[in-house]
């Protein structure tokens, strides 16, 4: 028997499951009505289910189960179907259950008339927030040389089997919080800030020393928190639980920290070195008339070549000769190019100006030397488009009233759009 349309069995399947196994009732609305209608689909199916046999129940159990089996989809015990009579049955029950779902439909739906007037109404609640906001984002320009520097280290210690090699990490900060309300922890601060300032401050480091300088253990009692490097604390909090898990020594561990801390401080100081020195060759590009970039590459190889061999550092791998001779047919940027010292090359830091407005969208107004500059050009930036919104306001606040005086013109027409409005709805 060909399969009958009227009669999907996967619907039924799926509706026999439901009730059974997830509690047909509880898995629709808390609306009355529909639980009434529900009420009377399950007893109207329950009894017309009754009427199967255990054969035919057995048929559309294994129908269901192989309804995505392409081999069992094949046999003809798939193409089998009940008999009309029950399907018809069925239809009826169907017909009844959907009959019963529209007129709660349309209860509803002309239970409540449209209210014409609510965006006007929305809109005179409240005033949308059309404001732009602002953000810096400081960019460290030495963090990234520092981070190129440091992989280089890394994949070359690597390369030659060097495990001496300190990793010093981003230039991260964390705070760490220390106890200092007994006599006991305030002597152990005071001979830590020591010992940490001994192995930080280096002769060449003339800023960190400043810095190091200023630090102090507060009076017994007060809280104390001090920013470290984020690297080197984990290295430290992971050399504790070394220590602690091979049972060592104070001295032992204060030994192992100090020694990282000495190893951490030798890297960072010849990273923040590497940084100083790109800093200060692009400041120091100078325009010679008649000067070639390959000649300027290759003054700057030179220069690459002698801080390696002053550090003890691998020489920089040779030119390539033939895009050296291309350079040579391009001269040196001029002073009034925009990339002749440019701050991304010259500066340690850098601030984007950010604009956001109430939709969420970002705008890039630039990067800049200080926090001053992007500040006053958001502040420019600003007024330029107060001034432009003021503008479309107006216009909007004049087309508004044009539309309102057009409709105003015409009620009848406006009468004519309503009473359609309710014949369609009905």
């Amino acid at each position: 028997m060909a399969r009958t349309p009227l009669f999907p069995l996967l619907l039924l399947c799926l509706a026999a499951r439901w009730m059974s196994s997830r509690g047909f009732l509880g898995s629709f609305g808390s609306n009355s009505g529909r639980a009434s209608a529900m009420r009377g689909f399950k007893e109207d199916f329950m009894q017309w289910k009754s009427t199967l046999s255990s054969d035919e129940k057995a048929m559309l159990l294994r129908q269901t189960r192989g309804e995505f089996d392409k081999k069992y989809r094949k046999t003809e015990d798939f193409d089998k179907d009940l008999p009309e009579e029950k399907v018809e049955a069925f239809s009826k029950v169907l017909e009844k259950f959907f009959d019963s779902e529209v007129e709660d439909y349309v209860k509803q739906r002309d239970a409540k008339a449209p209210d014409y007037d609510r965006l006007k109404k929305k809109c005179a609640v409240k005033a949308y927030d059309w404001s732009l906001t602002h953000k810096i984002v400081e960019v460290d320009r030495d963090a990234s040389r520092m981070e190129d520097m440091a992989e280089a280290r890394m994949k070359a210690a690597l390369a030659k089997g060097d495990k001496t090699l300190v990793p010093c990490g981003a230039s991260y900060q964390e705070k760490w919080i220390m106890k200092n309300d007994d006599e006991e922890s305030h002597k152990n601060n005071v001979e830590f800030l020591a010992k940490f300032k001994t192995a930080m401050a280096t002769p060449k480091d003339e800023a960190a020393k400043k810095m190091l300088a200023e630090l102090s253990v507060p009076a017994m009692g007060e809280k104390w928190g001090l920013d470290v490097p984020e690297f080197w604390a984990h290295q430290i909090i992971t050399a504790k639980e070394m220590s602690d898990k091979e049972k060592l020594s104070k001295a032992d561990f204060m030994k192992a920290a100090e020694d990282l801390t000495k190893k951490y401080a030798g890297e960072n100081q010849l990273l923040r070195q590497y940084a100083s020195n790109l800093r200060e060759l692009a400041k120091s590009e100078t325009y010679v008339e008649g000067k070639t970039r390959g000649q300027w590459a290759r003054e700057l190889h030179e220069a690459i070549a002698e801080y390696n061999k002053k550090n003890k550092l691998d020489p920089p791998p040779p030119l390539d000769e033939e895009h050296i001779a291309e350079l040579d047919k391009t001269p040196c940027t001029k002073p009034d190019d925009p990339e002749y010292r440019n701050p991304w090359q010259t500066a340690a830091k850098l601030y984007k100006s950010e604009a956001f407005d109430s939709f969420g969208s970002k705008y890039l107004l630039g990067i800049y030397d200080t926090p001053e500059q992007a500040v006053k050009v958001f502040e420019e930036w600003n007024v330029e488009y107060e001034k432009a919104r003021a503008q479309l306001k107006e216009e909007t606040i004049q087309w508004g009233k044009q539309e309102q005086a057009r409709l105003d013109k015409d009620p009848a027409g406006q009468e004519r759009v309503r009473k359609a409005v309710e014949e369609a709805r009905r």
